[in-house]
């Protein structure tokens, strides 16, 4: 994907007026490219694609009532009286389970104890991260472009200093940048290039 929600919600007709020719075919062509992967993900099944069978959407699968109902024909015709047993475990089995769902809920239960980070470590580095090019006309985006945080993440390294062994704290913040045409590219973090 070319363009993200973020650079999507800022199209408008206005935005689209203030763009020369160039710039506008080159916004038309990430639309475009980005339409087509849509598209090419929207219409991949298990026969076309590497997706497990199991993802098929609810309304494309066999019923779990028809499958059921095949497994019963064969062990009727085997007359070994399996599904009989099979529904008595199966009853025991729903029993219990909806017995333990009462008791406990979802998630980490009350009491249980937590995880995390004891001691905060002092901030050694900070490293603010731009978009390079405006997602909408393209164009570079210089250092003076304005800069607006929206969020970060600590990185720890171990780096070998002159006393040993030393850990630094880098900050590295993510947001939106400027452009003079007035759209406003967001970067992310862990991304990297296409």
């Amino acid at each position: 994907m070319h363009l993200k929600d973020h650079d999507l919600k800022q199209l408008n007709r206005a935005y689209l007026a203030s763009l020369s020719p160039e710039q506008l075919l080159n916004l038309a062509e990430k639309l475009l490219n980005d339409l087509r992967d849509a598209r090419d993900r929207q219409n991949q099944t298990p026969q076309n694609s590497s997706r497990p069978s199991g993802s098929y959407a609810p309304w494309e699968q066999v019923p779990c009532s028809a499958a059921q109902e095949q497994t019963e024909e064969t062990d009727e015709e085997e007359g070994t009286g399996k599904e009989l047993a099979v529904v008595e475990n199966n009853e025991v089995g729903q029993e219990a389970k909806a017995e333990e769902q009462k008791k406990r809920k979802s998630g980490r239960q009350p009491g249980a104890r937590g995880f995390g980070r004891t001691e905060e470590l002092p901030i050694t580095g900070e490293e603010i991260h731009k978009a390079e090019n405006c997602a909408g006309c393209n164009q570079v985006l210089g250092e003076d472009a304005p800069f607006e945080k929206q969020t970060g993440s600590y990185t720890l390294d171990i780096k070998r200093g002159e006393l040993g062994l030393e850990v630094t704290n880098t900050l590295h913040l993510y947001g939106i940048t400027g452009c003079v045409c007035g759209h406003w590219t967001q970067s992310e973090p862990g991304r990297c290039e296409p």
